[in-house]
């Protein structure tokens, strides 16, 4: 969708893509299934309401947003803390 902006509601983001909302829920729980949001509610809406840039509202609907793990894994694991070799996930 070339025309994603601030103005998109959810319900027209849906019909576009219905893999978007679930994107977004990655980002902030507003974008959860039964949180109760309407429809109605706009992007740029969502964006004021969350306090998160609507660019990155509008970038992760779209996709265009990919996180890679670094090599050996990611996060603290147990026991060594941060920075040792005991990466759990």
């Amino acid at each position: 969708m070339d025309d994603l902006s601030a103005d998109t509601t959810l319900a027209t983001l849906n019909a576009w893509d219905p893999l978007a909302m679930g994107r977004l829920a990655q980002i902030h729980p507003v974008f959860n299934p039964g949180v109760g949001v309407p429809d109605s509610a706009s992007l740029g809406d969502l964006a004021k309401a969350t306090g998160l840039p609507v660019d990155l509202l509008l970038a992760t609907a779209r996709g265009a947003i990919h996180v890679t793990a670094p090599a050996g894994g990611c996060g603290c694991g147990g026991g060594g803390g941060c920075g040792s070799s005991t990466t759990q996930h």
